[in-house]
């Protein structure tokens, strides 16, 4: 009785007992923290109207990049070539699914309904942004940490001087597994004393922008925990990394409305229902389109023990 991909009441088994079940429920464990609009995320923009799923950002040297040499009294200047290049994004489809039948949901009472579906489908997309970041960040040219050592915080700080050799300015923001953030985090509070500066300051206002997975602000570089960080070297390390502005980039797009009876967007997510009226199934459905990459070399990868 129950559907490949659907709800039914067979499906639902820990719904429908023989028990009376309470009016409360739990929801399964999962990393639910996103990383928020932290300004060292570029956003590469939008591909509405481009023409092109691509999004193509270009790289310039200019603003100083390239001095003045000392030229001889009389002498003509040689032109110096433009240096530049270029980073594209490529913004794809991204969706979600769940069937219910009509009984399922009849017996499940408010556990499965449309309010329900869509706050998922909001936050999940929201996260998928996530996933997709943290699942490229392992990929800078610089590297930090040692397979199989746990981080700590010579290594974490070193981290943080190598991407600012790189020249990287401004705001910058580091992604750390928690595995990767309790080892470091061990670290400071025991093997040196926990004298590393933390900017408290900042904590309130920084944890209702970036979310409650933000641990802190050491020597400028805002820290944030986040278990979608993948795994390295066949799963031996876990591979988070700090960078600054251009080292990440990211973009969307916005889906197309057509019934508004039965569809609503949530942010840049569309959210729609499908009826299937033979077999008393509904189908709630989630779209969202998004794409990232790394851009230039502003950021240095933290490859330490899973």
């Amino acid at each position: 009785m129950a559907a490949v991909n659907g709800i039914t009441l067979s499906g639902i088994g820990d719904l429908t007992t023989t028990n009376t079940l309470v009016a409360e429920y739990i929801y399964l464990l999962a990393e639910r923290q996103t990383l928020g609009d932290h300004p060292a995320l570029m956003y590469a923009g939008s591909i509405d109207g481009r023409g092109s799923n691509v999004l193509k950002v270009s790289h310039l040297g200019l603003r100083g990049y390239d001095l003045p040499s000392a030229t001889g009294d009389g002498s003509s200047v040689a032109n110096t070539a433009l240096t530049d290049g270029s980073t594209t994004v490529t913004v794809t489809r991204n969706s979600k699914a769940y069937e219910s039948t009509g009984l399922a949901r009849m017996v499940s009472g408010d556990k499965i309904n449309a309010t329900e579906f869509a706050l998922d489908a909001a936050m999940a997309h929201a996260s998928r942004l996530t996933e997709i970041l943290a699942d490229i960040v392992d990929g800078f040219a610089a590297t930090a940490g040692t397979s199989g050592v746990d981080l700590d915080a010579a290594t974490l700080l070193g981290a943080f001087g190598t991407t600012r050799v790189l020249n990287v300015e401004g705001a910058m923001l580091c992604i750390l597994h928690g595995r990767q953030w309790t080892d470091v985090s061990v670290d400071i509070g025991t093997a040196i004393g926990g004298a590393l500066a933390n900017d408290a300051a900042l904590g309130r206002q920084a944890t209702m922008v970036m979310g409650s997975g933000w641990k802190g602000n050491i020597f400028g570089v805002d820290i944030i925990e986040n278990n979608r960080i993948v795994t390295a070297n066949g799963g031996a390390d876990r591979a988070g990394a700090c960078f600054g502005k251009g080292g990440v980039m990211w973009g969307d797009g916005t889906p197309t409305l057509d019934n508004p009876s039965l569809q609503m967007l949530l942010g840049k997510t569309l959210f729609e229902k499908d009826r299937n009226a033979k077999s008393d199934e509904t189908a709630f459905v989630s779209h969202c389109f998004l794409g990232a990459s790394l851009g230039i070399e502003a950021g240095t990868s933290i490859i330490t023990d899973a």
